[in-house]
């Protein structure tokens, strides 16, 4: 049997999960309820993720990922950041409109998490 390969988006999702868990950033994705919606660009020799989070405990965060190009290896971590965001904002404020954003139901499907309708 063929291993498929999975979308970036999923992969980097993943990679961050695990960096949250190893990472001391007092955030602990465990009690994940849903990705909400998810945006990616690649410039040059970076690639940017961006994920909304809702917890089982009603919090929302924003996870953002850098990757570098590393010559001769694939992208590498360079930076991680999360953000609690209000109950009422849908995205961080200056990424509103800056990025496209779309339904990562993939990586829902993937984690076995329950589709609910976004806010």
């Amino acid at each position: 049997m063929m291993n498929a390969i999975m979308p970036l988006d999923l992969t980097y999702f993943l990679l961050a999960r695990e960096q949250i868990a190893e990472g001391g950033y007092g955030f602990d994705l465990s009690a994940l309820s849903l990705v909400e919606s998810a945006w990616h660009s690649s410039k040059g020799t970076v690639r940017m993720f961006g994920w909304v989070v809702a917890l089982r405990t009603e919090k929302r965060f924003y996870l953002e990922m850098e990757l570098t190009d590393v010559e001769g290896q694939r992208h590498r971590l360079s930076d991680l950041e999360i953000t609690p965001l209000a109950a009422h904002q849908r995205y961080p404020d200056e990424l509103e409109t800056a990025v496209e954003w779309y339904r990562p139901d993939h990586i829902n499907r993937h984690l076995g998490l329950a589709e609910r309708a976004l806010h």
